[in-house]
């Protein structure tokens, strides 16, 4: 569970227009990463599930 810590405790109606940039980068280099990365990390984690199933 990811807890947010806001500035004097309370949640901002708007977000800044820099922290809104620093998230969408954010979670554009997410999506980067899983379309890079997960087909083979997926095809990782099958392989070690059915090592384990025998």
């Amino acid at each position: 569970m990811i807890v947010l810590k806001y500035k004097d405790g309370e949640k901002p109606e708007k977000l800044a227009p820099k922290a809104k940039a620093n998230m969408e980068h954010c979670a554009n280099f997410l999506v980067s990463m899983v379309e890079k990365y997960g087909k083979a990390v997926l095809e990782e984690i099958e392989t070690e599930e059915q090592v384990i199933k025998e």
